[in-house]
């Protein structure tokens, strides 16, 4: 091999290290310590995620849905709970009578997914998902990630927190 394409392919290997290291990431996922769930009976209501970018949040929803779906969890989508919240808006204004949580549990809802992201100048820099018991309001799970990617990479970053998420839960 001659000494100038040795070089190139050098610097090449180099420039690639370098740019890889430019993109700091931490990703970590939490889960009480016990937590025992029944596949075939419990349900999660995947509320979607804030942010400012909605992007960024349909990339999310879907990665976590098909994380979860993947490990054998049942799913409820956000179309399918709206109904439900908007009976609790109602209620809170007086127009009916009801309770949105008592709602939830009789439509077998027992954890909501919810979450929030962050980006600047056009690249995101962090994640979070956590997992909310109904009945409680306690957080059983969680997993957050952050760092700074560009668009084109936000869908592996999602599927990599929410396969952490779902793994953790497992």
């Amino acid at each position: 091999m001659n000494r100038f394409l040795m070089t190139k392919i050098v610097l090449s290997v180099f420039f690639l290290m370098l740019v890889a290291g430019c993109v700091e990431t931490n990703t970590r996922a939490y889960v009480i310590p016990d937590l025992q769930l029944d596949k075939t009976t419990m349900k999660f209501g995947i509320l979607g995620f804030t942010g400012d970018r909605r992007d960024y949040q349909k990339i999310l929803t879907d990665a976590v849905t098909l994380a979860l779906l993947g490990k054998g969890y049942i799913i409820i989508e956000r179309s399918q709970l709206d109904p439900i919240f908007r009976e609790h808006e109602m209620t809170q204004t007086g127009m009916i009578e009801g309770d949105a949580q008592q709602a939830l549990v009789l439509n077998n809802v027992n954890y909501l997914i919810l979450g929030s992201m962050d980006s600047r100048s056009g690249k995101l820099t962090h994640m979070s998902v956590r997992v909310v018991k109904i009945e409680t309001g306690q957080v059983i799970a969680g997993a957050s990630w952050s760092g700074r990617v560009s668009f084109d990479e936000v869908s592996e970053v999602a599927r990599s927190l929410a396969s952490r998420l779902a793994k953790k839960m497992d």
